[in-house]
């Protein structure tokens, strides 16, 4: 009982760095979109940023609940 409310936690603090990290992106593009691009770390935070937000992180938890997490590491 004690680890769902550790879990819980976690998902909503991954969820608030998250939104920092999103806000941050579009404050960058609002200064300058055309500098925004020209740096490699900002299109590598784009990257994480949208892969996040379209729930891959969340891929691993289904993985590991339904028993696929151990077969897709053989595969690799």
């Amino acid at each position: 009982m004690q680890n769902y409310h550790y879990e819980m936690l976690f998902d909503v603090i991954d969820e608030i760095i998250l939104g920092v990290y999103a806000a941050e992106i579009l404050l960058k593009w609002y200064c300058s979109f055309t500098l925004f691009w020209k740096c490699g770390w900002n299109i590598f935070d784009l990257f994480i940023v949208v892969v996040m937000l379209m729930g891959v992180g969340k891929l691993d938890k289904c993985l590991a609940i339904s028993g696929w997490k151990a077969t897709l590491l053989r595969w690799m």
